[in-house]
């Protein structure tokens, strides 16, 4: 077989260029990590980074959840063999990534050779290899780099498949988008607009061989879900495909207030004790449809909840989808977590190289005119990134959401480069240059004043989640607060803030930070008990009793809850209301000194009785 320039395919010579790109790629993330300066304050695991390194920690002691999954399996599992074969370290997950993101450049190279020419392959997998998006990525504990190499992979498997025409290629290719899938659902429906798109060629050909093609694809694609499909059976009792965050997520981004970004819903929270679940976000939908809900008809619900907004606010709907693409396209790196702005800071090599996603857009854009004008091979990979934007539209956007676009944006930024240099029989070169100063300029436009109240607001949150986990609860307070002077009603920062007060002995500040969570977000049940502690250490009992209360009430299990309301009720000299909840604790709390105490205590206030 013969590049798209006519020079032969898997040589020496290819492979000499593919592991050449490999081994430069390898080098730049050394360097990146050499020239990190506190790689052990670096390694800290944010929110998302801890969930997922505990819920692997869970798979290897083999206590994980018995339910439906809530978020996509592949990353934690990925993890879990990590840990498994080389022990619980963080670093050695950052390596493995790092080396995965050296076999995502010599695939962006691959495919480059495949699309266009072995030039244009060298320099994708080059600016693949420096891509500070990509490495930035690629150093967190996130899907984000593993869901890139896979979809890359993926896509030269399927650009093989089509030229070569292999049945087995096809079916390969379908694995792998469906194995993709198992860490992004959206990558489930990007595959699927890709396959319907492929079956529409094929029968308006009449192309019974394509058609088999196809169909080799999709069967692919089931065989890679099913054993998660059935698994999510058997433990729940109710079909659940893959995950069930789809209609949370889906709701997110489509009702009123929707910004195009995450946004905490009230009283909807993802994780307890750092393991992925329905959180409070299946219990809000069961108050809010007033019946019990399983936990895909709580997706269902959201689903429907967002579905009836886009139904009766067209318009906003249609703005919202035009904002999102801006952000998609757009140069910023959107954070979530993870921040790039400040992961800069720490890194020379990310501050110096000067290709960011703007710049990479507005070429890439070139590239896809051409390639796609030009049919074959190019226009497949441009509806692959067709696909893939439509499938993460109707969900709120930020910059992780871009790494599988990153390989295939590349090897068509180089592509635009030659076209920029040389022209095209298909469009002067005055045209495209005009095209790109327009993309460029729309790109990287002036960042609107809701993302960059959103990123400084995000970092000091995300610098205070750090320090945190660090212990150092003074450092963590200051930017928690800071977090708070630049959005008051972002409801962590409060509660972090309350929190890191509460821990330096400040209670007297503390204590107002607890009750503001509260009129903030009156469903917030994980602020309770800390709030509880602080007002019995502070002597203010009639608020305690209260909180207590309310933490028993959404909390019947919580024993450190009835215990304390045991003791007030003991110290009042309401003993029968004293003995009901030790009598719970006796119960409930695990065995050891406080049972011991529950036994005690009851058998005393049977006395006093």
């Amino acid at each position: 077989m013969e590049s798209a320039s006519g020079e032969p395919r898997h040589t020496g010579r290819f492979w000499s260029a593919f592991a050449s790109i490999f081994l430069f790629a390898l080098v730049v993330r050394a360097v990146h990590l050499l020239g990190l300066r506190d790689l052990e304050f670096f390694q800290l695991l944010g929110l998302d980074a801890a969930h997922y390194h505990r819920w692997a920690q869970q798979l290897l002691a083999g206590n994980a959840a018995a339910e439906p999954y809530f978020q996509g399996p592949l990353y934690p599992y990925f993890l879990a063999a990590i840990y498994r074969v080389g022990g619980v370290h963080v670093f050695a997950v950052q390596v493995i990534q790092f080396v995965l993101g050296g076999a995502t450049a010599a695939l962006s190279f691959a495919i480059g050779d495949r699309l266009f020419s072995r030039g244009i392959g060298i320099a994708a997998g080059a600016l693949m290899a420096v891509l500070p998006t990509a490495i930035f990525l690629e150093a967190h504990l996130i899907p984000a780099s593993l869901l890139s190499f896979v979809v890359t992979l993926a896509l030269w498997t399927l650009l093989v498949a089509v030229e070569r025409k292999q049945a087995i290629a096809f079916a390969a290719a379908g694995t792998l988008f469906g194995i993709a899938a198992l860490g992004r659902g959206t990558i489930l429906v990007a595959a699927a607009i890709g396959l319907l798109l492929l079956l529409a060629q094929a029968l308006r050909r009449r192309d019974r061989t394509r058609m088999l093609h196809c169909a080799l694809f999709a069967i692919g694609l089931t065989l890679s879900i099913l054993p998660v499909s059935l698994r999510n059976l058997r433990v729940g009792g109710e079909f659940v495909l893959i995950s069930n965050n789809g209609g949370i997520n889906y709701y997110i981004a489509n009702h009123d207030g929707a910004s195009g970004l995450y946004q905490e819903i009230a009283g909807v929270h993802f994780f307890q004790d750092g393991v992925p679940h329905d959180g409070l976000s299946r219990r809000v939908a069961m108050d809010r449809a007033e019946r019990q809900l399983s936990h895909a008809e709580a997706s269902t619900y959201w689903l429907s909840e967002g579905l009836r907004f886009n139904r009766e606010q067209p318009l906003t709907t249609l703005g919202l989808y035009g904002k999102k693409l801006g952000y998609l396209i757009g140069d910023y790196e959107i954070p979530q977590i993870e921040n790039f702005d400040w992961a800069k800071r720490e890194s020379k090599l990310l501050r110096l190289s000067p290709f960011r996603f703007g710049l990479l857009i507005a070429l890439a854009s070139i590239g896809i005119l051409i390639g796609a004008r030009g049919g074959g091979l190019p226009r497949l990979a441009t509806g692959a990134l067709l696909a893939y934007t439509l499938a993460i539209l109707p969900f709120f956007i930020t910059a992780r959401f871009r790494a599988p676009m990153l390989p295939t944006l590349c090897v068509f930024a180089v592509a635009g480069i030659a076209a920029l240099w040389k022209g095209s029989r298909r469009a002067p070169r005055t045209l495209l240059a005009g095209m790109f100063v327009v993309l460029a300029l729309l790109s990287f436009r002036v960042k609107p004043v809701e993302l960059q109240k959103a990123s400084d607001q995000l970092l000091s949150y995300s610098r205070g989640v750090v320090a945190m986990q660090a212990g150092d609860f003074l450092t963590a307070s200051q930017q928690f607060r800071q977090g708070v002077s630049e959005n008051p009603g972002h409801v962590p920062s409060v509660a972090n803030l309350a929190f890191c007060l509460d821990q330096l002995g400040q209670r007297a500040e503390a204590i107002p930070m607890y009750g503001r969570v509260l009129e903030l977000e009156p469903e917030n049940d994980r602020i309770l008990e800390p709030f509880a502690r602080a007002l019995l250490a502070e002597r203010q009992m009639e608020q305690a009793q209260r909180i207590l209360l309310a933490l028993v009430r959404v909390q019947p299990q919580n024993w450190w809850g009835h215990a304390a309301l045991g003791d007030l009720a003991r110290e009042q000299s309401r003993f029968a209301d004293a003995l009901r909840h030790w009598e719970h604790v006796a119960t409930a709390a695990p065995p050891g000194q406080y049972q011991q105490l529950a036994q005690e205590r009851v058998a005393e206030l049977r006395a006093a009785q």
